[in-house]
């Protein structure tokens, strides 16, 4: 997948796409790593890198590397869908929703080859199923696509989208630490709607428009162009 996104992107983007989106998985592997065992809704099978019991090395690197080679995937086949529309250029609302649609999707096929693999096992008492396994991607992979593609956003009054993208990540992993302490039943309820609402966007509106990330040309983003 790297060396695709050199080829196809290349090493500005390809950099900071797997590098924010390794630290986005990662500070989520890290918050699980720090929740109670009996908090946790499944168990690892796999494990290395275990001081104390905790299970770093699923959490810190497989996980993350995981997710985010899931997000490439689901942000490759979003654009070229999203492109595909004539008439509609490439906005942050769609490329938000799509990509993330397609992370839970791509997430649910993982977790049913699982059930096979048996990497991790979900806990009787959660009831884990198809959409069980839905919504958890969807929360997973919620946040990431909305700061990624800050990055790319055409807004002309913003010098650094970045700082946007950053402040972003931090507001959205604050409120899970403060659902995760107080109220960890909250989570879900609060996650999934905003979530949900994101991929309805991508049907209601395209958002701002965003710069295309691809070396190739793209018919429909307008007169927006990568030097």
């Amino acid at each position: 997948m790297v060396l695709s996104s050199l080829r196809e992107r290349g090493p500005r983007i390809t950099r900071l796409f797997f590098a924010w989106g390794f630290g986005f998985f990662f500070l989520k592997g890290y918050i699980d790593t720090t929740r109670p065992f009996d908090e946790m809704p499944f168990l690892m099978h796999v494990r290395f890198l275990d001081p104390n019991g905790r299970n770093h090395g699923m959490h810190l690197l497989v996980m993350p590397c995981l997710r985010v080679a899931v997000a490439y995937v689901a942000t490759c086949v979003a654009e070229a869908i999203a492109t595909r529309l004539r008439g509609l250029p490439l906005g942050l609302f769609r490329m938000c929703g799509l990509s993330l649609l397609g992370f839970a999707l791509a997430g649910l096929g993982i977790e049913i080859a699982n059930e096979t693999i048996g990497w991790w096992t979900w806990k009787p008492e959660v009831h884990a199923g198809p959409q069980h396994y839905f919504f958890n991607w969807l929360i997973w992979g919620g946040g990431f696509f909305e700061a990624l593609h800050a990055n790319w956003t055409a807004w002309r009054n913003v010098r650094r989208p970045w700082r946007l993208a950053l402040a972003y990540v931090l507001g959205y992993y604050v409120l899970i630490s403060i659902l995760g302490r107080i109220a960890p039943f909250l989570r879900q309820a609060v996650l999934i709607p905003f979530n949900m609402l994101v991929i309805a966007a991508a049907v209601i509106r395209r958002g701002p428009h965003l710069l295309p990330i691809r070396r190739g040309p793209l018919t429909s983003v307008g007169d927006f162009q990568l030097p």
